[in-house]
């Protein structure tokens, strides 16, 4: 799935998204943002609903998409999704697993070279678990 492809499937499963891309179309980076946008204020007002919709179109995306799009949802929608704080848990519980794995081995990139990661904030024991091995062995 091109760039191309995702937009449209995006608008034709989220219109209420595109008024949201006005002045964002010029990348796939910013669309890509426009919609974890809509996906976090989705979070925001608790619309578990609305995030699952978000999250199961997003893994569905990422088995079809090409490298440009795969690249845009791993860095422009799962790392700039906000799920610090107790408020927020419930959130991974809805993420697919696959999706919840990138978001996961993203924590674990920017844990390595940043030393920041959301993964140490308590959201999912497996993942900090992984997390921490993969700490020890290297």
């Amino acid at each position: 799935m091109n760039r191309s492809k995702f937009i449209r499937r995006m608008l034709d499963e989220f219109p209420e998204v595109k008024p949201l891309l006005k002045g964002h179309r010029i990348g796939i980076h910013q669309e890509m943002t426009v919609f974890r946008q809509y996906t976090q204020d989705a979070i925001e007002r608790r619309d578990r609903k609305l995030v699952c919709r978000a999250f199961q179109f997003i893994a569905a995306c990422t088995e079809q998409a090409d490298e440009y799009v795969r690249a845009a949802i791993g860095s422009s929608y799962c790392e700039e999704l906000d799920l610090s704080g107790a408020q927020r848990r419930w959130v991974l519980t809805e993420m697919p697993s696959a999706l919840r794995q990138v978001w996961f081995d993203i924590n674990v990139f920017l844990e390595d070279r940043l030393g920041y990661s959301q993964v140490d904030r308590g959201f999912d024991r497996e993942r900090e678990e992984q997390l921490a091995a993969r700490r020890r062995s290297g």
